[in-house]
């Protein structure tokens, strides 16, 4: 008994001497690592021009790593953010620098798979180190190779936290250094340089397919690449499109749920209201007044209601305020919000819709329809020229259409919003024009804009 005593004290002073000593040599190594504030996260080696008297390019010069371009977050589509995200480091907008739970999943399914299935757990913000700081991890030794991964992961943590400090967008600074500096194979560096390369064309102008093309290179170069491996770099290019799909579908499922159900319980039975009621709180209104004593139930009559009423987009806005006023609470909207800091664009009010992990989803609500054609319309139809009618009624379904392009452009940004937007149209007349017209229901559905009224927006929002 004393003999298994003293050995038990024993092995528990190894594993405590072992632990210390483990403790001073990490510690060693982050003293040794670089200040934060010191290193240069920027890529090296970039294309040089040479220029006549006269302005005119006449040679280009390039090392052989520097065959690269560099170019701003701005210029880099989103789709090619997005892409490169999902297939290299799905929670990068979400961790501070280091993935434990990815470091973690990576160990799993190593484990579980017999070691077949050996997955990486670097960072975007690692890899951009890794590339850009600790240059010399080709020629490393083991021990070099441990060292540099201690000293990387606590870089990571302290460069995203010190970009911050410093006022910048961290997530942005380093995802436009890391675009800029990975090898898309073929001799090209960077993002704006292999879409130069591969497509013959500025990365500002790629196409969502032409984004998972290149965002399937990086990883390897050589067995992605689509010039010389088009069939895997296409199976590869599936994946990222797979894995943007399934980002976004993580955030959205439990929105797009809630919204269908509530659409679908709301949206019949107050479509087949929206007019009593329009007539009967109009009536109510002229009846105060005087002017008039009754209002017929068609949607002419409402037309008519509405025909001398001088009305632009703004008042569209004025109206959906007060609606969003009455029905939730402030926390629970947003007004001018710019959806993309990427875009300029500003949205008159996003509704903030509950999702998983207590996080929140913006849905754009759009009020800029002008109702000026509506108005020419029910001019024209008060005259009684029936060509010139049906001529107001093509334009304003022209309008219908370009406006929900426009929001379907600007406004819907999965992950970062909800996958469809509300176009709401002040007048109940307008709304009714908009769902007569054959066709165009289908046309905002495949834009996933959802036209709205006032009446059954207040229904979609109850």
């Amino acid at each position: 008994m004393l003999v298994f005593k003293v050995i038990l004290l024993f092995l528990l002073l190894a594993v405590a001497v072992t632990g210390v000593g483990a403790a001073v040599v990490y510690n060693r190594i982050i003293s040794e690592a670089p200040q934060v504030s010191a290193i240069d996260i920027t890529p090296a080696g970039n294309v040089t021009f040479i220029y006549d008297d006269e302005g005119e390019q006449i040679q280009q010069l390039n090392s052989a790593e520097g065959n690269r371009i560099s170019v701003s977050i701005e210029e880099i589509p989103t789709d090619m953010q997005h892409a490169i995200v999902a297939i290299e480091d799905a929670r990068f907008y979400e961790h501070n620098g280091v993935d434990y739970r990815g470091m973690l999943r990576a160990v799993v399914n190593a484990v579980t798979s017999g070691f077949r299935r050996m997955e990486g757990a670097s960072t975007i913000t690692q890899q951009l180190l890794k590339n850009n700081v600790f240059t010399d991890w080709m020629s490393e030794s083991t021990w070099d190779s441990i060292k540099r991964k201690i000293q990387e992961q606590y870089l990571a943590v302290e460069l995203e936290a010190y970009l911050t400090e410093q006022g910048e967008d961290a997530k942005s600074v380093i995802l436009e250094n890391y675009l800029n500096t990975v090898n898309f194979g073929s001799g090209a560096y960077g993002i704006q340089m292999a879409s130069q390369t591969y497509f013959g064309k500025d990365c500002k102008d790629l196409t969502l397919s032409e984004c998972a093309v290149l965002a399937a290179i990086p990883q390897n170069p050589t067995r992605w690449n689509p010039r010389t491996n088009p069939e895997e770099n296409a199976e590869r290019r599936e994946v990222v499109l797979r894995y943007m799909a399934e980002q976004n579908a993580k955030t959205l499922e439990n929105i797009r749920l809630t919204v269908d159900e509530k659409l679908s319980s709301t949206l019949e039975n107050r479509l087949n209201k929206s007019y009593s009621l329009i007539n009967e709180r109009l009536e109510a209104v002229y009846k105060g007044l005087g002017e008039v004593k009754q209002l017929a139930g068609s949607v002419a009559d409402i037309k008519k209601v509405f025909s001398n009423v001088k009305l632009r987009g703004g008042w569209g806005e004025v109206q959906l305020a007060s609606l969003l006023d009455q029905m939730l609470a402030p926390a629970q909207y947003r007004a001018n919000v710019r959806i993309d800091p990427l875009d300029s664009a500003v949205v008159e009010y996003c509704i903030l819709l509950p999702s998983k992990d207590d996080e929140t989803t913006l849905l754009p609500v759009d009020s800029k329809f002008s109702v000026e054609e509506y108005r020419r319309l029910i001019d024209a139809e008060e005259s009684g020229d029936r060509a010139l009618a049906e001529r107001a009624r093509k334009n304003l379904e022209r309008a219908f259409r370009v406006q929900a392009d426009t929001i379907a452009k600007k406004y819907i940004r999965p992950p970062l919003t909800a996958d469809f937007a509300v176009m709401f149209l002040p007048l109940e007349g307008l709304y009714a024009e908009c769902i007569r017209m054959e066709g165009l229901g289908d046309y905002l559905n495949e834009r996933r804009v959802l036209a709205c009224g006032p009446a059954n927006f207040g229904a979609f929002l109850t």
